[in-house]
């Protein structure tokens, strides 16, 4: 779907917090709570301003900005490989892309070729070690 973020960026609903259980249905009116605004109250982690932003008007300086760097591909591509990959899968749906193709390309290489062999080689150390210290007790 081309421009599919452009197209819909205004159109992506209502974000709310609900403070009391129930649902809401469509034509459920709601209300504000009355001095209930704080915006330092919510977290947006380390996204820089021009996440915020439709893609159409981002400038040069906000697209760059939000480069993940190689190095955090990397480390997000060992912690959940099936997630960096799929994030990528779901920005691509859209015509966008959440890692530069290199960081990309990196992590799935890390991902494919190195992620396994690390995980085996860390377990057989931890493993040594504890053998290690159970005997170093007796």
């Amino acid at each position: 779907c081309p421009n599919f973020m452009n197209d819909f960026w205004e159109a992506c609903g209502v974000s709310c917090e609900i403070l009391e259980g129930g649902s809401l249905q469509v034509g459920d009116s709601i209300q504000v709570i009355p001095n209930s605004y704080k915006p330092k109250r919510c977290n947006v982690g380390l996204k820089p301003q021009g996440f915020f932003k439709k893609p159409a008007v981002r400038s040069i300086a906000d697209v760059k900005a939000a480069i993940i760097p190689v190095p955090i591909a990397i480390v997000l591509s060992l912690m959940d490989a099936e997630g960096f990959e799929r994030v990528e899968k779901g920005y691509n749906s859209v015509e966008q892309h959440f890692f530069s193709p290199r960081a990309y390309r990196v992590g799935m290489f890390v991902k494919d070729y190195v992620r396994t062999p690390l995980l085996l080689v860390s377990g057989g150390v931890a493993v040594v070690a504890v053998v290690i210290g159970l005997a170093s007790k007796i």
